[in-house]
């Protein structure tokens, strides 16, 4: 099966690259005391500061252009979710993304529904680079990493 596996784009690189700080916010208190205890797990609670922060504020946290890459799984249209309510947050999600990254910064995105998220993302000059499917149990996930392209591409 490793055969079949494909590899990420940083996953060429010949030695790993020190981590320098690994920021984790959301909104939900859960799921950053979740972060905590993964990271833990992980051995890299040294290296992680997690705070609560709604995804408007991401600007006031970066400076443009100063983040190489956004490791996310954001909110997506099912048929439970209110579509103008996701929309909205998609919108400002991919604003705030394309503003903090770097010149050809990575946006790496775990989805269930990756068509529109697809189409939203290119709106913010984020466009696909690599896709892998795996599954989070028993439930398909595609994993899509996107590019920053330059503004006058």
């Amino acid at each position: 099966y490793k055969d079949k596996i494909k590899k990420l784009p940083w996953e060429d690189e010949k030695e790993p690259k020190a981590v320098k700080t690994i920021f984790g916010f959301d909104d939900s208190l859960k799921n950053l005391k979740s972060t905590k205890a993964n990271a833990k797990i992980a051995g890299v609670d040294a290296s992680i500061q997690v705070s609560k922060l709604q995804v408007d504020w991401l600007e006031t946290k970066f400076e443009k252009a100063s983040v190489d890459r956004i490791v996310t799984q954001p909110p997506q249209f099912t048929k439970y979710a209110n579509k103008k309510d996701v929309s909205k947050v998609l919108d400002e999600f991919f604003y705030q993304a394309e503003f903090v990254l770097k010149k050809n910064g990575k946006l790496v995105c775990v989805l269930h529904t990756p068509d529109q998220i697809i189409e939203k993302a290119k709106q913010f000059r984020l466009h696909p680079v690599s896709t892998l499917e795996v599954y989070a149990g028993t439930q398909p996930r595609t994993i899509i990493v996107f590019e920053k392209v330059p503004a006058d591409n």
